[in-house]
């Protein structure tokens, strides 16, 4: 699953927010699909996005953490769109960015397919031979995604919740292999004929539902847009000229906050930092060791809603 950090302060720099920001990168660079990162700094809006590059992304953050009064990153792990720049979140429409760690049901891929084969609740008898307490598409997405063993595990899913984890699996090669039913024989599922999956434009769930949003928008069209939708996770909207920055959360997740700063999480944040220290010898440097060091802070859990974020510009 995806990662989301959005991080608010006053102007300046703050070395606590600064550590709590450094010490996720190595949770974020888990999911290896894309990253981007949103920078707010003197009364300008930055955005990054890479494939590949990483540490690019975070080197430039780097560079403007001391001034900026937003910073915001996210990681992917694919599930509709390909693996591409292009659907890496941040996505950018009408003057805001978005970006989301979750699904939108109604028109997340495994939702789609799962609504085409027109599969019954007694298919998952089928497949589960009464071997988990899911009795459906639905109860199995919600295990995966309230597991945080899930949400940290390589494939998607942890040893405890595989077999959730691989019926899901087999729900999107169903979906890739729309109208071929010969090929995913033995499933507990019904193909109907139509148009390849592969032959849909390709567009993330996430991306759908950030463009059906009217802008601009008020709270309460985003409190409409994520019930009629089906929104599941924690979500980030940025506007562009003005910095405003919009969350949505529909999951667990975490804030850490101080006096004029606060860092908000789509998972339990990372309080430890490794810190290396060097030597040189004619000349040449060395790695003279490593140690981790504890980031005195303390996690809270978010109450779920949709919620605008106190401006920082002006401070």
């Amino acid at each position: 699953m995806c990662k989301l950090i959005v991080g608010v302060k006053t102007k300046g720099e703050n070395k606590k927010f600064r550590d709590i920001i450094a010490a996720q990168y190595s949770d974020l660079a888990k999911e290896r699909d894309g990253m981007a990162a949103v920078v707010r700094v003197d009364n300008e809006t930055k955005v990054w996005r890479e494939l590949r590059d990483y540490h690019g992304v975070a080197k430039k953050v780097e560079e403007d953490m001391a001034q900026a009064v937003l910073v915001s990153l996210h990681t992917r792990t694919g599930t509709t769109g390909s693996v591409s720049e292009k659907n890496t979140h941040y996505f950018e429409h009408d003057g805001y960015v978005f970006a989301h760690n979750g699904w939108i049901n109604k028109y997340h891929g495994n939702a789609m397919a799962y609504e085409r084969y027109n599969a019954k609740e007694t298919d998952f008898e089928l497949i589960f031979d009464g071997k988990t307490e899911a009795k459906s598409y639905t109860d199995c997405v919600n295990v995966i995604a309230s597991c945080t063993g899930c949400d940290s595990a390589k494939k998607g899913y942890c040893k405890r919740h595989q077999r959730e984890g691989r019926i899901v699996k087999e729900m999107e090669g169903a979906a890739e292999f729309y109208g071929e039913g010969d090929k995913m024989e033995g499933i507990g599922f019904k193909f109907e004929s139509g148009t390849s999956a592969k032959d849909k434009e390709d567009i993330t769930d996430s991306e759908r539902f950030f463009r059906a949003i009217p802008k601009p928008f008020t709270l309460e069209q985003l409190e409409e847009a994520v019930k009629a939708d089906e929104f599941y996770g924690i979500a980030s909207i940025v506007e562009l000229s003005t910095g405003r920055t919009w969350l949505i959360v529909n999951k667990d997740a975490y804030v850490i906050a101080g006096d004029g700063w606060a860092i908000f999480t789509s998972y339990e944040p990372t309080l430890r930092r490794k810190v290396a220290t060097y030597g040189q010898a004619m000349g040449v440097p060395y790695l003279k060791g490593e140690k981790n060091t504890a980031i005195q802070a303390m996690p809270y859990k978010l109450v779920q809603g949709c919620y605008e974020l106190k401006a920082q510009d002006a401070a």
